[in-house]
C-alpha cells in the first residue's frame, strides 16, 4: 500500500482469502500498480439509454469515447469504440486498451466515458451523456469487475477531481440491480463461497431486472475493468 497519498503505489489485490493464517483472519497478497507495466485495459459492455433518447431519436448511431484522467488532467489520447446502431440496450462487449500503463496510475486516476450519437452525420454529433469513475477505492485498491455507472444526460464526462458527472450511485439510491452486481463482483473475486443454486438465482434475477430497466428514466453504462495481473 502507498506510504503517502501522492505516491503512485496504489495496491492491486491479487490473491484470495487464506483461512489457515496463524492470526485467524483473512490474508491477502498485493501487487503495487507501479510494478505493473501492462497497458490499462477494460471492456465497454453495454449502454442502457433512458426513455428520452429512445423516444426523441428514432435511430441513434452511438459510440463511446473513453478517456483517462490522472490527478484531474487528461493522460494520453481518448479512444473510441466502434459504432453501434442496434439497441436497446446497445451492446459492444469491446476491449479497450489505452496507451497508459498501470504503473502510470495514481490513487486519483479516473476513467471518463462520453456517449455520442452521430446519426445526423459527422458534422452534427450529438452528446448523449457522460459519466466518470475513480479507478481506485478508498483503500487504494483497483476496482475490477463489471461496474454500472450512471450516465448524466447531455453532458460530456468530467474528468476533474471534483467531477460533475459521478458514475457511482449513492447507497441510498441504489436499485436492486446494483446490489446484485456488487454481490456478483464479490463472487468473481472469491470473497463469497460458490453455491450453485444461489448463483443461478442471482443470474436469473439480474436478467429480469435488466429487461425491466430498458425503459428506465436513468441511463447507465457498464464497463468491465480488467485487473493488471491477468
Amino acid at each position: 500500500m502507498p506510504s503517502a497519498p501522492d505516491e503512485a503505489q496504489a495496491g492491486v489485490t491479487t490473491g484470495t482469502a487464506d483461512h489457515s493464517s496463524c492470526s485467524g483472519g483473512k490474508e491477502f497478497r498485493f501487487i503495487l500498480s507501479q510494478d505493473i507495466s501492462l497497458p490499462l485495459s477494460f471492456r465497454v459492455n453495454r449502454f442502457v439509454p433512458d426513455r428520452t433518447l429512445l423516444i426523441e431519436r428514432s435511430a441513434p448511431v452511438l459510440f463511446v469515447e473513453c478517456t483517462l484522467y490522472i490527478d484531474g488532467v487528461q493522460f494520453g489520447l481518448s479512444t473510441n469504440t466502434r459504432l453501434k446502431s442496434l439497441g436497446s440496450p446497445y451492446c459492444w462487449n469491446e476491449l479497450v486498451t489505452l496507451s497508459a500503463k498501470y504503473r502510470d496510475l495514481t490513487p486519483f486516476s479516473h476513467l471518463a466515458f462520453t456517449v455520442w450519437d452521430m446519426s445526423s452525420g459527422e458534422d452534427n454529433i450529438y452528446i448523449v451523456g457522460g459519466t466518470t469513475i475513480s479507478l481506485f477505492n478508498s483503500k487504494n485498491q483497483l476496482k475490477t469487475g463489471r461496474l454500472r455507472l450512471r450516465v448524466w444526460p447531455n453532458k460530456m464526462a468530467d474528468g476533474s477531481l471534483s467531477t460533475s458527472t459521478p458514475g457511482k450511485v449513492p447507497k441510498t439510491k441504489r436499485e436492486e440491480i446494483e446490489r446484485l452486481e456488487r454481490v456478483a463482483n464479490k463472487y468473481i473475486r472469491g470473497q463469497i463461497p460458490h453455491i450453485g443454486w444461489l448463483d443461478n438465482l442471482i443470474a436469473n434475477a439480474a436478467d429480469k431486472l435488466e429487461k425491466e430497466r430498458i425503459w428506465s428514466k436513468v441511463a447507465y453504462i457498464s464497463p468491465f475493468i480488467l485487473s493488471g495481473y491477468i
